[in-house]
């Protein structure tokens, strides 16, 4: 069996995003300008065998409504992003190597529906 391995954007190693003091959120670089990042990801679980998803808040099913449900405040604070990002860039979906991830707003079913 073949496990595909997707390079993901270098931008998710080299930088985090969180709230400042003000309330505002910021993205900052974590990283020396002069390094790259790494990020490299595979899924070797077949999507037929995930039923649920067990975290710091609970179990739930492992759909986007599912994670929805234990994580409210970031659900909204998510849906608000992308809203806001679409507003202020009209090619969102992003060309490749721009910051934009828009398939992380997939259900977990999209994301994994050409697992085997």
């Amino acid at each position: 069996m073949e496990i595909p391995i997707e390079a993901r954007d270098d931008f998710e190693t080299t930088h985090v995003q969180g709230c400042m003091d003000n309330g505002a959120i910021a993205t900052v670089r974590v990283a020396p300008q002069s390094s790259q990042g790494g990020n490299l990801a595979f899924d070797v679980t077949p999507n037929r065998l995930i039923t649920g998803l067990i975290t710091e808040r609970g179990v739930c099913p492992e759909t986007s409504a599912g994670l929805a449900a234990l994580f409210p405040e970031m659900a909204q604070a998510g849906r608000k992003r992308i809203q806001r990002e679409v507003a202020e860039d009209n090619s969102f979906p992003s060309e490749p190597g721009k910051r934009r991830r828009p398939e992380l707003s997939l259900s977990a079913e999209k994301r994994h529906e050409d697992t085997p």
